[in-house]
Parts: structure tokens; sequence; C-alpha cells
């Protein structure tokens, strides 16, 4: 009997299913920010032991979803108006800047790299695969930086990975197929930017999807975008 190209279907362990159950209830703020994540309590309200439910607390604070404090415990990320505010500003500046110096120094190799990730989020939302898209989003912006060239700038963007990434898994965690796609067709259209030669236009489009990103989390939250 010939398989062909059929795939085995995945195998989950129990932390990992524990770990979308407790991932949904972040994102769909289920648990509340500043939410204090008690592994006794959660164990009894999943029905199952305390070690998946450690396990899955662990990654979560990989993911910068929730924050352990020594002798206090681990709580639920909070993010204010002002953190989204903060944060993209921060970027802005960075990004702007790292986007102009990567389209002057853009060569056939940088682009093969970029366009890659491209093509990833494009799987990515035939397969609609909301959340895996995050990883290939921020090492498409963070390539950005590989290219401009500047240690020291991308030192200063790595600082805001993490704060990033919690924001990413937030606004994606619901997201179907169209917004994936969406991402990728915004991500190709800053490529061509970057590879225009024309530094105003690869800063122009950097700059207009930060703000779209901004605005959409500012719309999760609840607040009016600035």
């Amino acid at each position: 009997m010939k398989l062909g190209n059929l795939v085995p279907p995945k195998r989950t362990e129990l932390w990992e299913e524990v770990l979308v159950a407790l991932r949904d209830a972040i994102v769909t703020r289920e648990l509340s920010p500043g939410t204090r994540l008690v592994e006794s309590e959660l164990a009894r309200t999943l029905n199952v032991s305390r070690w998946p439910v450690r396990q899955a607390i662990a990654r979560l604070e990989q993911e910068d979803l929730v924050v352990r404090y020594p002798n206090r415990g681990t709580y639920v990320v909070e993010f204010s108006s002002d953190d989204v505010n903060e944060i993209f500003a921060l970027r802005v500046l960075l990004e702007g800047h790292a986007a102009r110096e990567a389209c002057r120094r853009m060569n056939p190799e940088h682009e093969a790299k970029l366009r890659a990730l491209v093509i990833e989020t494009e799987s990515l939302a035939e397969r609609g695969i909301a959340a895996e898209t995050i990883s290939p989003d921020i090492a498409f912006h963070r390539g950005i930086f590989d290219v401009a060239g500047s240690q020291r700038l991308q030192g200063l963007w790595d600082t805001l990975t993490a704060p990033l990434n919690a924001m990413l898994h937030i606004k994606t965690a619901r997201q179907d197929a169209r917004y994936i796609r969406n991402v990728a067709r915004i991500h190709g259209g800053l490529l061509e930017a970057l590879c225009s030669g024309d530094p105003d236009q690869a800063e122009a489009a950097v700059l207009r999807e930060l703000e779209g990103t901004r605005k959409s989390l500012l719309k999760y939250l609840g607040s009016t975008p600035e």
C-alpha cells in the first residue's frame, strides 16, 4: 500500500494540550491581564496533574505571555495602550533607519533570505495556522537589521523582542487565513520596497506596516488608536 505524500497526524503530549488551553484563555482574556496562575488550581480546573501545567506555564513564560516574579508567583502579562505606543514609537525610530540602510545594502542573497520568510508565511496561510506566523514575522523584521549591517542597531531592536512577541501572540491568536495572507502580502510589498534602491520608499513601507499593527493592537485592547 503506497501512502504517497500522506503525512502522519502530529502526536501531542498532555502538556501541549494544556499549553493550547492556557494560551487561548490568555489571548481571549478569559484569564485577564494580571491574573495569578496557581498550578494547583489550574490542574484541578483542567483535570490534569500539576506537572503538565508546570511545563505549559514554562513555555508561556518563554513566549512572554506570563511573567514570573521571585517569591510572588506567575502572572498573566499586562499591556496598556501606553505600552503599545511606546514599543511602536521605538520600532518606528529603529526600523525606519534600518530600512533605509538595508535598502542601500540589499543584494540577491539578502533578498532570497527575506523572500523565503514571505513564502513560509504564505504556506502557513494555506494551512490556516495563524499562531505560527509570529516566528517568521519577527524573523522578517529582524532580517532587515541583518541586511542593514549594524550590530548596535540590531542589539537595540532585540531588546523589544520579548514584549513584541507577546503582543503579536495576543493579536494573532484569533486571526484567520485571510489575515495571514495579508501579512505575507504586506511583507512581499515591503521586500519590493527594500529592493527598490529608494531609501525613502523603503522607510515609508516599514512605517505603514508598523502603524497598521499598532492600531490593530490598540483596537484589541479596547483603546482608540491615536
